[in-house]
C-alpha cells in the first residue's frame, strides 16, 4: 500500500471513529515529539538553578553507570 493510500484510509477511518480512538491516534502521533512536552515555571527555575551551579563548579555530575554502581554496591 502506498503512503498516499494509507493516509486516505486513515482519514476515512477517522470519520467514523469514536472519541477514544481519536484520542489514541492523537497520542500516538504526538508521543515522541519533544515540542509537546511542557514543564512548569517552578520546574524550569530548578533546572536553570542547577545548570548555573554546574557551570560555576558548585556542583558536579555523574555518569549513569557510576550512579548505578554506587546504588548496587549497598
Amino acid at each position: 500500500m502506498s503512503r498516499q493510500e494509507l493516509k486516505e484510509r486513515i482519514i476515512d477511518s477517522m470519520e467514523t471513529a469514536d472519541d477514544s480512538v481519536l484520542e489514541a491516534i492523537y497520542t500516538l502521533l504526538h508521543a515522541n515529539n519533544p515540542s509537546h512536552y511542557s514543564i512548569t515555571d517552578d520546574q524550569l527555575r530548578v533546572v536553570e538553578e542547577r545548570r548555573e551551579e554546574y557551570l560555576s563548579g558548585k556542583s558536579t555530575m555523574h555518569k549513569w553507570d557510576e550512579v548505578k554502581n554506587k546504588i548496587t554496591q549497598k
